[in-house]
Formats: structure tokens, C-alpha cells, sequence
């Protein structure tokens, strides 16, 4: 957020064979101690990521206890399976890009406070298909085209246009983007 110098959103992604874990996450309010939660759930994320994500999301409940919470999504693409199961808590979003566009929700609550079940949803990823991840910082509705078989993508730099393009100013915000070609 303009003016603050402790960004609370942030994302990140880890890979395993096969399995690619991606995390957005954003930190209560702004400053510093939404940074401090925003760096907890990531902390505690990158010691676990290849676990199943209903069990991250329970470490990362007792991991930010003792912050003001977050809210958070996860995913993980299986390479192998070309799918992608995706759970957030939280007013963090999830879509993937593709011949359609497939929005995904989050369950109501705060990780480290309170949140209901979790519903994992999985979708069945094609070729090509582009995943993003985004905290509340950025418009629920933007729309991209997903590039298809073009092999000049570079994620970073569409996650950047997307904060840029679709951010807000009143907030922290991050993007993250995904996009390998699947078996």
C-alpha cells in the first residue's frame, strides 16, 4: 500500500518432483504485523509444502495463533495428474486462465483465529492453462487471456501487470501466476 513501509501480502511458490505448491497470503490490516503474519504462514509453508494442503492450512492455524492472522490460499498443481487442488481461507482468490476461466473459493474466516471446514476444490488443468493467485489488494474480477502455446511468458513480469494494472490503492497487494505446459 502507498505509504507503508511493511508490505502484509505476499506469495510464493516451492516445487517437488511432481508437485508444485503455490502460496498468497495476506497478513490482517497493513505494517508491520500484518508482515510478521504474512511471514509466519510462509515460514511455516516452506517447511511443509509437499504435505497435503488441508494439513498446511492446520499448521499454519496454530503457526499464527500468536499474530493477528491471514487470510490464505494454496495450491498444488500434481504434474503427473495434471490437476490442481486448491483451498483458501480468507478473502484470497484463485483462477485459473485457460479455453474457459475457472474461478475457485475460499472458505469464510482467519487462519490463526477462526475458520470453517475446509473444502478442497481440485480442477483438472489442460496445456497451457494459467493459474493465478491473488490477495484482495487486486480487483475480484480482472480478466487475462491465458497465452496459449506462446513460449515468451514471463510469469513475472504478468503477475507484476496485474498488481499494477488491477490493484487498488487503498491495500496491500500481491499476484502470483503459474504456467507450464502439462503433460
Amino acid at each position: 500500500m502507498l505509504g507503508e513501509l511493511h508490505c502484509g501480502d505476499l506469495a510464493a511458490a516451492w516445487t517437488s518432483p511432481g508437485l508444485t505448491t503455490l502460496l498468497i497470503v495476506d497478513g490482517l490490516g497493513h505494517g508491520r504485523d500484518a508482515e510478521v503474519a504474512a511471514m509466519t504462514a510462509f515460514d511455516y509453508t516452506s517447511r511443509h509444502h509437499a504435505e497435503p494442503i488441508v494439513d498446511i492450512l492446520a499448521g499454519c492455524n496454530d503457526a499464527l495463533r500468536s499474530t493477528r492472522g491471514a487470510a490464505m490460499g494454496l495450491a498444488q498443481v500434481d504434474e503427473r495428474q495434471s490437476r490442481m487442488t486448491y483451498a483458501g481461507i480468507g478473502n484470497t482468490r484463485a483462477a485459473v486462465f485457460g479455453a474457459r476461466t475457472t474461478r475457485l473459493s475460499s472458505s469464510y474466516g482467519i487462519v490463526g483465529l477462526d475458520h470453517k471446514t475446509l473444502a478442497p476444490e481440485v480442477v483438472r488443468l489442460a496445456a497451457f492453462d494459467l493459474i493465478v493467485l491473488s490477495t484482495d489488494g487486486i480487483r475480484e474480477f480482472f480478466d487475462i487471456e491465458a497465452p496459449g502455446e506462446s513460449t515468451d511468458l514471463d510469469a513475472g513480469m504478468l503477475a507484476r501487470r496485474i498488481v499494477m494494472d488491477w490493484g487498488t490503492e487503498r491495500d496491500d497487494a500481491a499476484a502470483l501466476v503459474y504456467w507450464k505446459t502439462l503433460p
